[in-house]
């Protein structure tokens, strides 16, 4: 009899280590659970929205002077203008946005042009590519 006492002492000792390190495992599933989840929905945002966003302002802006049927000499200085509001904004955020015109349509009132934007901070380089604007928006 006393042999059966002392074998339930040792499986409840078992079954109590048994559930204990059950626990320990559930709690260190969980906590790598939340740490890939945080980790997985971080963002590597190191200026990609801040490079999109000042190339859709170029794009707009370029696409509004066209639509205007603005001359050659009057866009290039209005895109000066814009280059210089820009140059400003560059000293207040420590990036650099740059729009290069590589071509230009129409005769006396600009009906398109193809530009180049180009995006500088201190984590990332973007370059935009060739970009074909007209009075309705990017081509």
């Amino acid at each position: 009899m006393a042999d059966v006492v002392h074998d339930r002492g040792q499986l409840l000792l078992v079954a109590g280590l048994t559930i204990a390190v059950t626990f320990v495992v559930l709690a260190l599933v969980l906590n790598g659970v939340i740490y890939t989840e945080t980790v997985g929905t971080r963002t590597a945002d190191v200026g990609e929205r801040d490079a999109l966003a000042a190339e859709a302002l170029a794009v707009d802006h370029v696409a509004t002077m066209t639509s205007s049927g603005t001359d050659a000499g009057t866009f290039e200085a209005e895109l000066d203008a814009w280059t210089e509001q820009v140059l400003a904004h560059e000293l207040r955020s420590g990036s650099s946005v740059r729009v290069d015109v590589l071509g230009i349509e129409g005769d006396e009132a600009i009906t398109g042009a193809t530009i180049e934007v180009t995006y500088e901070n201190a984590e990332l380089t973007y370059r935009s590519g060739e970009i074909a604007v007209t009075g309705e928006g990017r081509v």
